[in-house]
């Protein structure tokens, strides 16, 4: 059964009775709708060489409105058109009819559908709700590009600019944020600590002891747990920073994991120092402080 929510109230349900599921090899006759995700061409193909093998559309037939709107299934769908397209193949594409008409679906509609599924990824998401045009979204993007330039490796990913932006300071765990995100409802609160973040990380990458570590994903959560917990502020790590470019000191750390990472910085930055001026990160870490 295939169903969408919208809250606790269910909206759709697209389940029918097998004499309902149909077939054809028209795949023009169907449409996809503007505010469904970008097809994933690598998925995509994945599917097409898996239907050469063994065609199995008959057991997942995609779901279609009065119009045919493609609802749940449009990988599929571009599939078939793919083989035939490339391969000169036709496989009879089934589906079924939902009384749904194409002016009552929405963005988080879709997205309740196709979960069930296949996952969707974070950016799929992105891109529905800016077709949709909802400012919050259209903001984020703009400051995920912002900080990843297309001729450039991405320096921070989707999931941390959503945590950051949404959450701020909070040392809270990122699912809370990313779960309102996926369901339409999420809100650029805190832009300026987002921003803050990533011109730090940005700093680090620049001195030559850190360099392409800065955009590594556990690094990265090592040095936003220091700032989060208080346990290091701005001018702690921008003098960090000034040592690095003034002086040879190795930036070492002994593996990937974030408590290397932590252990790291605080090696680094106790590195000469006594006193109260030393940190005690790792035991922190350890501890569980968060």
């Amino acid at each position: 059964m295939i169903t969408a929510t919208n809250g606790k109230q269910s909206v759709i349900d697209t389940q029918m009775p097998e004499s309902k599921v149909m077939n054809t090899v028209d795949y023009e006759s169907f449409q996809c709708l503007k505010i469904n995700r970008n097809i994933n061409r690598r998925h995509m193909i994945s599917l097409a060489e898996a239907i050469r093998i063994s065609d199995l559309l008959n057991l997942n037939p995609i779901a279609v409105n009065r119009e045919k709107f493609i609802i749940e299934g449009q990988h599929r769908w571009a599939a078939a058109q793919y083989l035939k397209d490339v391969y000169e193949e036709e496989h009879p594409l089934y589906y079924f009819i939902v009384d749904l008409p194409e002016k009552k679906i929405t963005g988080t509609m879709l997205a309740d559908i196709q979960l069930n599924h296949r996952n969707w990824a974070l950016e799929d998401y992105l891109d529905l709700y800016c077709v949709e045009a909802l400012p919050e979204y259209l903001r984020l993007r703009d400051f995920y590009k912002e900080n990843n330039p297309k001729d450039q490796p991405e320096f921070i990913n989707l999931k941390r600019c959503i945590s950051l932006t949404y959450e701020g300071k909070s040392a809270e765990t990122h699912t809370r944020g990313e779960h309102v995100f996926k369901r339409g409802e999420y809100q650029l609160n805190d832009l300026a600590f987002a921003s803050f973040v990533v011109a730090l990380l940005r700093l680090y990458s620049e001195t030559a002891q850190v360099g392409a570590l800065a955009r590594r994903r556990n690094f990265q959560t090592a040095i936003i747990w220091t700032i989060q917990n208080d346990l290091m502020s701005l001018e702690d790590h921008k003098d960090d920073i000034r040592r690095m470019r003034s002086n040879s000191i190795t930036y070492h750390h002994r593996g990937n994991a974030i408590q290397d990472y932590v252990r790291a910085i605080e090696d680094y930055h106790n590195y000469g120092r006594s006193g109260s001026n030393r940190l005690d990160l790792v035991r922190k870490w350890t501890r569980g402080v968060s």
